[in-house]
């Protein structure tokens, strides 16, 4: 079964948000149609898939049903015309709230002196739902149709819970649809975790979900090197941190080998690297060693399709990873060795067989010197059997062929 991979892309929009972020540095101000529209071919090229933001009120310029101050509207409705065009057919669209940046007033469109997530920090639910709302329609009035929600930096942290309410409740009033996801959590480094439920209205049948990152940004270095070549330098290191040239290494074999959907982070602004395009090019690297080396063992998919099988009773064969336990050896085969060899087969007891299902005893001495996870095998355990420091999430139920769904 194929493992589900998915790429997300933060804070895009047609102007760099660095920009007017961080005032004390030199950044570029405008960002060309002309990168954008080599992001989307180069993911068609590939097949990727995944949540691409739009802001709807980027930096607090103006309103992209409107115009943006300082920014030609040619240039705005280019850019609305590749994002609708070229990547919400491959992609998520979500508002990453209105301007990352300053909260807005929705009383007289001023911007308060505090940025938005310290304005969520101490918001009702209510006023909560009244921008989230907004951010909706905005981008339905451009003709991009949201699926969910992207927090910019860490909003929402502190009061999760109210603010995943106030996710579902403004999905719901805008778009009468009773599921929606939004995208908080970055766990580039230690335990991955799956998407999962993170509130639920059972009265009214709403349901929020939280799908985490699982790597950090690679390419967010690129922007600050001051030549070409270092910027192209630093893409290359970050795309080494992701996946090794031979596969062997980094986060995303760590996520492959434990059976966790390879859920990437990166920025427009880490892309673009102040018109380098560093970023760019290193995304292509990725793109290209992610083929090479998993092929089709994964799959691109949508956030938003991540996000549905958090549900518990979603049952959908096609981001199942089935872990199907051999009667003789007990090992895992969801995923094979790259090398093609049967990788380590513990020797193991004659297996019990009782009214609950099967059980298999391992001893000791099965015990390799060196942990073969690492090659793309584990051992599950069903229940009552303890198999220390070589089992992954225990399976749930009794079956020989076990299931478990991200």
């Amino acid at each position: 079964m194929r493992i589900p991979i998915s790429l997300i892309i933060d804070d895009g929009t047609c102007v760099n948000p660095m920009y007017w972020s961080h005032p004390e540095q030199i950044h570029k101000f405008i960002i060309p149609n002309k990168f954008t529209n080599a992001f989307a071919v180069l993911c068609r090229r590939f097949g990727v898939k995944g949540k691409f933001s739009v802001l709807p009120i980027p930096s607090g310029l103006g309103r992209l049903d409107d115009h943006l101050n300082y920014v030609p509207q040619r240039h705005l409705t280019g850019f609305i015309k590749i994002v609708r065009e070229q990547i919400a057919p491959w992609f998520d669209i979500t508002p990453e709230l209105l301007t990352h940046d300053a909260a807005y007033n929705l009383k007289n469109g001023s911007l308060f002196h505090v940025c938005e997530d310290e304005w969520v920090k101490c918001a009702k639910v209510p006023e909560m739902i009244d921008y989230l709302s907004l951010a909706f329609r905005i981008l339905r009035n451009v003709g991009l149709t949201a699926t969910g929600v992207t927090s910019p930096w860490n909003t929402g942290i502190h009061n999760e819970t109210e603010y995943a309410e106030a996710v579902g409740r403004a999905y719901y009033r805008v778009f009468r649809r009773k599921f929606t996801w939004y995208f908080l959590h970055c766990i580039g480094q230690g335990k991955p975790r799956p998407p999962w439920i993170s509130w639920r209205d059972r009265r009214q049948g709403l349901t929020v979900a939280s799908v985490p990152a699982l790597t950090d940004d690679p390419f967010w270095g690129t922007m600050r090197q001051s030549t070409e070549a270092l910027a192209r330098r630093a893409a290359l290191r970050g795309v080494d941190g992701l996946i090794t040239p031979n596969g062997r290494q980094g986060r995303l074999r760590e996520l492959f080998d434990g059976g966790y959907p390879l859920i990437m982070v990166t920025h427009w602004q880490s892309l673009f690297a102040e018109g380098r395009s560093a970023g760019l090019d290193g995304l292509e690297e990725l793109l290209v060693r992610i083929d090479r080396i998993f092929g089709d063992r994964v799959e691109w998919v949508t956030l938003s399709e991540l996000a549905k099988n958090a549900l518990p009773t979603r049952k959908c064969k096609k981001f199942q990873a089935v872990r199907k336990i051999s009667a003789v050896t007990g090992l895992c085969a969801a995923e094979r060795p790259d090398d093609g060899s049967r990788g380590f087969q513990p020797t193991v007891s004659t297996p019990r067989h009782s009214r609950r299902g099967a059980a298999f005893e391992i001893p000791r001495r099965a015990r390799p010197p060196t942990v073969a996870p690492r090659r793309g095998w584990g051992i599950c355990a069903f229940p009552g059997v303890k198999t220390p420091g070589y089992h992954r999430q225990p399976l749930r139920g009794t079956s020989i062929a076990q299931v478990e769904t991200f």
